[in-house]
């Protein structure tokens, strides 16, 4: 449990960080215009290039879409979409290793 609780605070306290903080913005501002281009309807590989399968921009699209496009809701979608990416990676680690791999 003290291993999950040490993980948490690692993963959870930098997310909050750059949500309350959005000018520690480091992400590739590409990925934000294509997610921008595909909220007013573009089609990626047809409309314009992209070198990977556009999980997360199309789910920005959508937030763009309920939300506006702004920076806050951007580094609050990709902040889940990390979260989310960590606690899996943590639960492959636990299952085919013991619960401290993932750590």
């Amino acid at each position: 449990m003290k291993s999950i609780s040490i993980l948490a605070v690692l993963i959870i306290v930098p997310r909050v960080v750059r949500v309350l903080y959005p000018q520690l913005w480091i992400e590739d501002e590409s990925y934000l215009n294509l997610a921008l281009l595909m909220s007013e309807g573009a089609r990626p590989y047809l409309d314009f290039p992209l070198q990977h399968f556009p999980l997360l921009e199309a789910v920005l699209a959508g937030v763009f879409r309920l939300f506006g496009s702004t920076i806050h809701a951007a580094e609050i979608c990709t902040q889940v979409a990390v979260l989310a990416v960590s606690v899996l990676v943590y639960r492959m680690g636990r299952t085919l290793r013991d619960p401290r791999c993932g750590v």
